[in-house]
């Protein structure tokens, strides 16, 4: 990928990650009875979650400009994005609206595989032409 590719690509998760740390954090409420409908409704549960997206955002802000920032960040969202997507598999019919258990878990999934091949670009050997 080209160095221009990864900085829109860190921008972007960076961007995904404030984004939905701050609906967390500031609205918390506002976002369980829209897509986090699972179980009782706890705001000190919604903002820990929040955390986690703040720090990754962070960290792909941080990767735009620190190559050797990328591996690691990735890698580590990619893992959390994957455990997010397998919780959500687990509990696919346990949310409180009918829609948001199927839909999460497919978007979720979609979001873990674009990382992971976003990581497997990044770190895949280049070839040196013969």
């Amino acid at each position: 990928m080209s160095e221009r590719s990864l900085r829109i690509a860190f921008l972007v998760l960076a961007a995904f990650n404030l984004a939905l740390g701050i609906w967390l954090f500031f609205f918390p409420h506002s976002f369980y009875t829209t897509i986090g409908a699972f179980g009782v409704y706890n705001r000190h549960y919604e903002r820990d979650t929040a955390t986690f997206n703040l720090g990754f955002a962070l960290g792909c802000a941080g990767a735009v400009r620190r190559p050797s920032w990328r591996m690691p960040v990735l890698a580590m969202s990619t893992i959390q994005f994957v455990a997010h997507t397998i919780n959500h598999g687990i509990d696919v019919n346990a949310a409180n609206n009918s829609w948001a258990g199927p839909v999460d878990f497919v978007s979720l999934g979609l979001a873990a595989v674009q990382l992971a091949g976003l990581l497997w670009l990044l770190v895949r050997p280049t070839r040196v032409p013969a």
